[in-house]
């Protein structure tokens, strides 16, 4: 690696259209006249002309002529944007920060007479502006080339079905899931009235595709470094597929590669099914993972099985040593299983509260491994451990943009999560059990922003504890401010771990994923950790061949006890750096970020243990949920 540079070299195919900015509401109001009055029992895929839910006015004609006028000049352009705003801006203000669900309620009485599934071309019109046109002949040959999301997975994705009363808690889950499908870029779901029938409603389900190929090439060193090819959805099927080629021209093998295969949902069932395989010179294994997740309040039953081989050569460290091409081959069987049981939910609430159980057992098999001992090395003990979890959530949505994506639509979770967790572990030395609480809470509070906070603490009892953890997390976002064109977000973090009675191979470091940006040093080791974080993000209009630009500036500060001390004796290092992200949200493939680093507080660190430079790429982050999942041990 070059003493304080990271190149990741990221080659992607770059779309030739400016990405619309254009946007609209709910027009149910417009789209209540364009369907016949058949009771057509099937599901709709005909072609409808859009361009009825923007009948201009003339207003609309005005402010269009006075736009344009306005452009001729940059600095009446700026002018006009932030004394004018188009009908279209209004609009997009209102998609901005709401319960989807509340759009459903006033139609909470009225059954579903048919479900019209409508899919948009991939470059053209956008989800907010469905009247948009191709403007150049590439984009025209990738829409005929692009094969779209077969009308069957939509149907299979859906919870809601004709005859049935409507659920507006359902029909906003549905409209969530669908935009999880990994071949979609985004979903809206809209509930049209009929006219002389004041009993029934037609549900039009708007869905517009991503371009399914994605290719990267990220080159680690001069010798080093991997290429990938996927593809989002095979044959329009939505199923995904990712090849990966590893190569290290200073080791033999020199070449190695991963496959892996995931079919999102199994015959309706929402149960996935996911494949992989991997053989280069540090890691062979083959994986197979089931899971019925609980994806929405409405799945009351959940649960997965993983079997996977493993073939590890890899360094071994402990706080203050490493151990260089230690072997770890070993196979290991997962399964879990689990119930939600919804409680009561008032009409005027926004949450919905369940109770659930969940029940996990895992086996881990070494057939070679490093040499262990009572208190050392715990990860590769022969171990079976079984975990129980109980508690209560209370699950909402906030529909909003501009958070972690680039303008598509994004579903933020509030609410609240108690839990309990009890188990057993049967190793080769001894039984121990194993307790943990998990609190959670988060809440939008308008003109003031997103709070998220989520406090845990666990550990194993012998006669004592032992391998115990705290863990506190906290989230601050601000709500989008600015203008209509310029727009922008505060951000800030603040992570705290502490070890209790941890094994002396243990530690916690505060290196890059971990904490500090741009350190490579993972000799800043210890069983406890404070981490802050603080970043402006900039949502500029700008636009490349359909990348958005998205500049930030942070500032990263961290302190971490080397010698099992109190915290606040050690030295606090700091990190802060600019950057620019650029994504193009029709495409698959993943944020592309360059990021120049600086550390104004760093002692004993030296130019080989920074980054001054990083470009890399990395896929979209998404909120974690207050939903039932499998019972976890807190991780140090």
């Amino acid at each position: 690696m070059i003493d304080g540079f990271r190149v990741h070299i990221i080659i992607s195919l770059f779309s030739v259209c400016l990405c619309s900015q254009a946007q609209f509401a709910d027009s149910s109001d417009y789209m209540k006249n364009i369907f016949p009055s058949d009771t057509s029992k099937n599901f709709q895929h005909e072609s409808i002309d859009m361009n009825y839910f923007f009948d201009k006015e003339k207003s609309d004609i005005f402010y269009d002529s006075l736009l344009k006028k306005a452009n001729r000049r940059n600095w009446s352009k700026e002018l006009h944007s932030l004394i004018i705003r188009s009908a279209s801006a209004e609009k997009a203000t209102e998609e901005k920060g709401e319960n989807r669900a509340d759009k459903f309620k006033q139609y909470q009485k009225k059954t579903i007479r048919k479900i019209i599934i409508r899919q948009l071309d991939v470059f053209g019109p956008t989800i907010l502006d469905t009247t948009g046109k191709p403007r150049h002949w590439v984009e025209r040959t990738l829409n005929s080339l692009h094969i779209p999301t077969n009308h069957r997975v939509i149907e299979n994705n859906l919870l809601i079905d004709e005859g049935e009363r409507i659920d507006p808690f359902i029909i906003a889950d549905n409209e969530r899931i669908l935009r999880n499908i990994p071949s979609l870029q985004d979903v809206r779901i809209y509930l049209l009235p009929i006219d002389g029938n004041s009993d029934y409603v037609d549900v039009l389900i708007l869905t517009k595709d991503v371009m399914a190929f994605g290719f990267s090439w990220e080159i680690f060193d001069v010798s080093y470094g991997q290429a990938a090819l996927w593809n989002s959805n095979m044959l329009g099927l939505g199923h995904t597929m990712k090849y990966t080629a590893f190569y290290n021209l200073n080791r033999e093998p020199k070449y190695g590669y991963n496959i892996n295969y995931k079919i999102n949902n199994l015959s309706n069932t929402f149960t996935s099914l996911e494949l992989s395989h991997t053989n280069r010179r540090e890691l062979k294994s083959s994986n197979v993972q089931l899971s019925r997740n609980f994806i929405s309040p409405a799945i009351r039953f959940g649960g997965g099985f993983g079997y996977g081989n493993v073939r590890k050569l890899f360094n071994l460290e402990t706080i203050d040593t490493t151990f260089p091409d230690i072997v770890s081959d070993y196979e290991y069987y997962d399964a879990w299983g689990g119930y939600s049981y919804p409680l009561f939910i008032s009409p005027a609430s926004r949450l919905r509260k369940a109770f659930f159980i969940t029940g996990r057992s895992q086996i881990y098999n070494f057939y070679d491994r490093p040499e262990v001992s009572e208190n050392f090395l715990h990860d590769f003990y022969q171990r079976t451990t079984l975990l129980a979890s109980f508690g209560l959530t209370w699950q909402g949505y906030h529909t909003t943009n501009l958070v972690y994506g680039f303008g598509d639509t994004e579903d933020l979770p509030f609410g609240a999560m108690i839990k309990f967790t009890v188990g057993e572990e049967r190793n080769e030395f001894h039984r121990r059990q194993y307790y943990s609480t998990t609190l959670a809470y988060s809440k939008c509070v308008s003109k003031i922003g997103y709070f998220s906070s989520t406090f845990e603490i666990g550990g194993y009892y012998k006669s004592k504890i032992e391998q115990g953890a705290v863990r506190y997390n906290f989230l601050y976002l601000t709500p989008l401010l600015g203008t209509y064109r310029h727009q922008f977000r505060h951000f800030f973090e603040a992570n705290y771990v502490q070890g209790i009675n941890r094994f002396d191979d243990e530690f916690t470091i505060v290196e890059n994923e971990n904490g500090l940006q741009g350190i490579n040093n993972r000799l800043l080791k210890g069983d406890k950790r404070l981490f802050l974080n603080n970043e402006f993000v900039y949502y500029s209009p700008h636009y490349l061949y359909g990348f958005r630009f998205v500049y930030y500036a942070f500032a990263d500060a961290a302190i971490i006890n080397h010698s099992k001390g109190a915290l606040f004796d050690n030295p606090m290092y700091l990190s802060a750096g600019i950057g620019l992200r650029l994504r193009n949200e029709r495409l698959v493939f993943n944020t592309i970020q360059l990021q120049f680093n600086f550390f104004p507080l760093s002692p004993g660190l030296t130019n080989s243990d920074t980054e001054f430079i990083n470009f890399t790429s990395y896929p979209q982050y998404r909120m974690p949920e207050f939903a039932n999942r499998r019972p976890e041990i807190i991780e140090f």
